[in-house]
């Protein structure tokens, strides 16, 4: 399993800049995606607005947090 945290603006779709941060991540850990991708795409923003508060920082209201995730499959062995 593959995870990537992004940031979108509000009331865009994840859904392109998920497959991107999946694909970036699986390149730099050189990990194989399964194919074909079909990233679960979560929700996070109420979770970092949280965070954001108890922090002390002023949640940003432009954008939108989600946790994407895709299954990986072995790597061949070289």
């Amino acid at each position: 399993m593959l995870t990537a945290m992004i940031r979108v603006a509000h009331g865009e779709d994840p859904t392109a800049a998920a497959t991107q941060a999946l694909l970036h991540q699986a390149h730099l850990k050189r990990v194989h995606l399964a194919r074909p991708l079909t990233p679960t795409i979560t929700p996070m923003s109420g979770s970092v607005q949280q965070l954001a508060e108890i922090l002390g920082i002023a949640p940003d209201a432009h954008l939108d947090f989600y946790r994407a995730e895709s299954d990986t499959i072995a790597c061949p062995a070289t």
